[in-house]
């Protein structure tokens, strides 16, 4: 989401950049850093470790929930537990998807699933703000995502009247 357009050739030229993440992220930023001329250097490397289901994935994927993922990881780890346990996606088909961002919604979309909202900016506030508006009487959310996820997003769903479940698919 950084603007790295140069105005100057190599404006990071001299510059040590210390970068976290995990590999995925830590490459892209490398080679961003890197053609603006810093010297980068991975000062520590993160890791996604998959957490045990607190809910019974036929029951989310049955009715009229909205599926919320505010990571790419907590998408990819929700679609690796519907291989697991042999969920077929169109056991999906009474759900609505609700992203935090377009490289989330990609995820979804390179199994066939296209979200039916993504925020207009990649924050919990702008995803709690559009998705308040879009869930119908009857319908409640399941936030898949990180076992520490930003407290806003279900407190200003909850505000509103939208019952919703915290699933931690990850730390």
């Amino acid at each position: 989401a950084l603007d790295f357009s140069p105005t100057l050739q190599d404006p990071l030229r001299d510059v040590s950049v210390g970068i976290t993440g995990t590999p995925a992220i830590a490459e892209k930023l490398t080679a961003l850093l890197e053609s603006e001329g810093a010297s980068v250097e991975l000062v520590q490397e993160s890791r996604v470790e998959p957490l045990p289901l607190s809910v019974d994935l036929t029951a989310v994927c049955s009715g009229a929930h909205w599926l919320v993922f505010t990571s790419m990881n907590g998408a990819r780890i929700f679609l690796r537990r519907l291989r697991e346990q042999r969920l077929d996606v169109r056991r999906l088909h009474g759900c609505r998807f609700a992203v935090i961002g377009a490289a989330t919604g990609e995820v979804l979309e390179r199994h066939g699933i296209y979200p039916d909202l993504c925020a207009p900016v990649s924050t919990t506030e702008a995803l709690a703000g559009v998705l308040a508006g879009r869930v119908e009487p009857g319908e409640d959310v399941f936030l898949l995502r990180a076992e520490n996820g930003a407290a806003g997003l279900p407190r200003i769903l909850r505000a509103q009247g939208i019952p919703v479940t915290d699933v931690p698919l990850y730390r």
